[in-house]
């Protein structure tokens, strides 16, 4: 779970709050697992993590990370991040399904947190009917993602994320990785 879903908030994490120093995590099954037909056994990989992220300007974060997850939705899943800070409040809440939206509090309003408008640039043209056709649009449609990534590739220009980032996140999944082995021991991340 912390390779397959944690790597990618793990990422965001890095990209919203900057580089991440240590890391603490534990791992492990809601559900059980039987052997397999024949009766022999097999290697059960994790159902849920909770990781702890310290990061160099001195925030923290807890990310929370599950494959089984119930909420009921047409996609089964639902996406939030919260951001609480000195200058404020944001929340962004995505269920893969009616609900994509960032709600946000100045420091020094009165709550609660109010919807706040994404840009129309920022959607570049994608349908916001459903939130799976606005994804389905980004993926299928945009340089975001894998086909930003080849283009660049094909056309021997930078692209961001890059292969550096991407090691770099699987040098936190692998100190996630191993607090999780350590019973949630802090774990330093190599310097970048």
């Amino acid at each position: 779970i912390i390779g397959d879903l944690g790597s990618h908030w793990l990422d965001m994490a890095r990209w919203l709050l900057g580089e991440v120093v240590a890391v603490s995590a534990n791992s492990g099954r809601f559900v059980p697992r039987d052997a397999r037909p024949d009766g022999s056994d097999y290697t059960r990989a994790e159902d849920h993590s909770v990781i702890s992220v310290r990061f160099e300007s001195g925030a923290s974060a807890t990310l929370q990370i599950s494959a089984v997850a119930w909420e009921g939705t047409p996609f089964g899943q639902v996406h939030e991040i919260d951001l609480h800070g000195s200058d404020g409040t944001l929340h962004a809440r995505i269920d893969w399904d009616t609900v994509q939206e960032v709600r946000g509090l100045k420091a020094g309003q009165t709550g609660p947190a109010q919807p706040l408008p994404v840009p129309d640039e920022l959607w570049d043209g994608a349908p916001r009917d459903s939130v799976h056709d606005t994804y389905r649009h980004v993926f299928r449609r945009t340089e975001a993602m894998t086909r930003g990534w080849a283009s660049a590739v094909s056309e021997g220009r930078a692209v961001d994320p890059d292969i550096a980032t991407g090691a770099r996140v699987q040098q936190l999944v692998d100190a996630a990785v191993r607090s999780a082995a350590a019973d949630g021991t802090w774990q330093p991340t190599p310097a970048v």
